[in-house]
């Protein structure tokens, strides 16, 4: 099984773009202010610890319905840590508190185990050369 996902990023100037994919709105992006890049604009860092954070979230929730788990609220925040290693700088950890309410509040232990599971078959976090860690909170 292959699948393949294709984006294009257009420069606009400065240190922004906007990237697109067909079907799907567009996004602005900068590099981050850190870079001396632009406040309040997506950076390819957010994206980095989003891709990670949202894929653990809709693991959580395919595994979560093939048990027939019902869930009530289910959210995440997530941070990543970007720094100098071995003089690369690259994203060294990415820490993700997923924050589940089940409908039946007796499957907190299968609640538990379902976290456990998706930290492990996320796709994307797996592919990642940073730490990827996963709290329930």
């Amino acid at each position: 099984m292959e699948y393949f996902y294709r984006n294009k990023i257009v420069w606009t100037g400065e240190k922004k773009g906007v990237l697109s994919s067909d079907g799907k709105p567009d996004i602005e992006m900068a590099v981050p202010p850190e870079f001396k890049g632009h406040e309040g604009m997506w950076a390819p860092e957010d994206f980095y610890v989003a891709a990670a954070s949202s894929c653990i979230l809709f693991t959580f929730v395919y595994i979560a319905r093939r048990k027939k788990i019902e869930i009530e609220s289910l959210g995440s925040e997530a941070t990543g840590k970007f720094e100098m290693n071995n003089g690369k700088a690259l994203m060294t950890e990415v820490n993700i508190r997923l924050n589940v309410k089940a409908k039946n509040p007796g499957e907190n232990d299968l609640i538990r185990e379902i976290v456990n599971t998706a930290e492990k078959n996320c796709p994307i976090s797996n592919s990642m050369r940073a730490r990827v860690t996963v709290e329930l909170i």
